[in-house]
């Protein structure tokens, strides 16, 4: 299946980049019915009504603050400003905190920086933007002042404490 769905509002207004695949998730809980076939012969189905009505609901997973925590680091050498951060594994410490394994130049070893996937009220959070702009710019240089107690094996360099960010 092909499905059709908005990445803009009808009036033209950005949806956040956090809800799409939130709302697609939604429309497919009662997935519409094909409206006909392209000419290789894939069905098409014309979700846009269905999505942009979903996005007024909206709700994120945990898998979805896993995605947007993870999504903070830019791979390094990317072209767009890359952090210079490679994201190595991001494992679940439990329903609330997960931590972003990372190398980066000039750290021997691995880096642990914890991230919060949840928010004051104990709601999904996705799109944090002073998550997505506090590794990049405190690696390696300022770590120390979010240093953690916590001993990891798998995160040898140190673990750091992100998750008031």
């Amino acid at each position: 299946m092909a499905y059709d769905v908005p990445l803009v509002e009808p009036q033209g207004g950005s949806i956040p980049w956090t809800h799409p695949i939130a709302a697609f998730r939604q429309v497919l809980v009662r997935p519409p019915a094909p409206d006909g076939t392209d000419p290789v012969g894939i069905p098409l189905v014309d979700a846009r009504r269905q999505a942009l009505d979903a996005l007024d609901g909206v709700t994120f997973e945990l898998g979805d603050a896993l995605r947007a925590a993870a999504s903070t680091l830019r791979p390094q050498g990317d072209g767009e400003g890359g952090s210079g951060l490679r994201l190595d594994g991001f494992p679940l410490r439990d329903r609330a905190t997960a931590r972003l394994d990372v190398t980066t130049p000039g750290v021997a070893g691995r880096l642990g920086l914890d991230v919060s996937l949840r928010d004051g009220s104990g709601r999904v959070r996705v799109g944090d933007t002073a998550l997505m702009a506090a590794p990049p710019s405190l690696v390696p240089d300022e770590l120390d002042v979010n240093r953690s107690p916590v001993q990891d094996p798998c995160a040898p360099a140190g673990v750091h404490d992100f998750t008031h960010w």
